[in-house]
């Protein structure tokens, strides 16, 4: 498996429960979703990939299950990786 069924279940049943509009497919040998044709969140194995706002990005890859998105070998600031038991505000 290349990616987490239940973190992908867990997502989708946010953005249903939230009324987020999104588009769903396998990308990048994970799982990836699509929010106003850009992509938002994407599971890759056992970690949630999100696009946050590059303003906060500094400070939340300081918080701890959040670490810079390394996808490429180089830091993408904008977008983190979150263990699946981290803590979201």
């Amino acid at each position: 498996m290349a990616y987490n069924e239940f973190l992908v279940d867990r997502v989708s049943q946010f953005f249903r429960e939230q009324s987020i509009h999104f588009n769903a497919k396998k990308m990048f040998g994970g799982f990836v979703f699509m929010v106003d044709d850009k992509m938002c969140v994407g599971v890759m194995k056992d970690q949630i990939m999100a696009r946050i706002n590059p303003d906060i990005f500094e400070t939340s890859i300081e918080k701890e299950g959040c670490k810079p998105m390394d996808f490429t070998g180089k830091k993408m600031k904008g977008f983190v990786y979150l263990s699946d038991e981290v803590e979201l505000e």
